[in-house]
């Protein structure tokens, strides 16, 4: 499947949404797949050059909770999946929240990602010459209300879940979050008003499997506005039920 200089426009007023895509290249590529099974194995996914944005500008309807399905899990097979030039425009006035990001170049190898047993291995994920921009602002509320809990500790339970992460490389990104109205000062960390540029993460065998889990830093680096900064920070961790090294 090729698409190319496809433009969409869709807007809900009931649902509170509205939403654009550019789109300039879209490929897709599929090697087989099981609609029984939900099993599905994607060669490539190539998407570049386009643009998209999503407005929610009422709180969406609250779902009533649905009875178990018969429907198994999926299990996908994604060989590669490459962003290139993407910018994506989020914004959420009920939850006040807004993201706006611009993907330089994104890609991942994903051999297996098995829900039903709860198994996810990633051979490949890329991050290059990126900016993320999160802004918190003020949340809009049809109606407030006041609910009283009994503060509660739960007991720390390792999830169920096993991933592996061969490789992943995050080079030459820049990463902001701001808190509607903060504006912090030069020379002074501000946790309401963060900048992060030149963030370097290069790591390799990162793996998580209940009570243990483990990663290898081979570089980690950035520099924050306030002038804090961190160059090639190089670690090994090994974390289980009863220890940490």
């Amino acid at each position: 499947v090729n698409i190319e200089d496809w433009n969409l426009q869709f807007t809900d007023y009931v649902m509170g949404l509205e939403s654009t895509l550019n789109l300039g290249k879209l490929s897709l590529a599929i090697n087989g797949m099981d609609l029984n099974k939900m099993e599905f194995h994607v060669t490539e996914i190539l998407w570049e050059n386009s643009a998209l944005s999503y407005q929610q500008f009422k709180p969406l309807p609250v779902s009533e909770d649905a009875s178990e399905s018969d429907m198994p899990m999926p299990l996908l097979v994604l060989d590669k999946l490459s962003l290139k030039n993407i910018k994506a425009d989020y914004h959420s006035l009920p939850d006040g929240m807004k993201v706006r990001a611009n993907l330089g170049d994104f890609l991942l190898e994903m051999p297996e990602a098995n829900l039903d047993k709860q198994k996810v291995l990633i051979k490949r994920l890329s991050l290059q010459d990126s900016q993320i921009d999160y802004q918190s602002e003020t949340m809009v509320e049809e109606e407030k209300k006041t609910v009283e809990k009994e503060d509660t500790v739960m007991p720390f339970a390792w999830p169920e879940w096993e991933v592996e992460l061969s490789s992943i490389d995050l080079s030459n990104n820049q990463i902001m979050y701001g808190v509607k109205g903060v504006q912090g000062q030069a020379g002074e960390f501000n946790p309401e008003d963060v900048g992060v540029k030149d963030f370097i993460l290069q790591a390799n065998n990162l793996y998580y499997k209940p009570k243990k889990a483990g990663f290898s830093f081979d570089k980690f680096g950035f520099i924050e506005r306030s002038g804090f900064k961190l160059e090639n920070f190089q670690a090994q961790l090994v974390l289980n039920d009863s220890s940490l090294q």
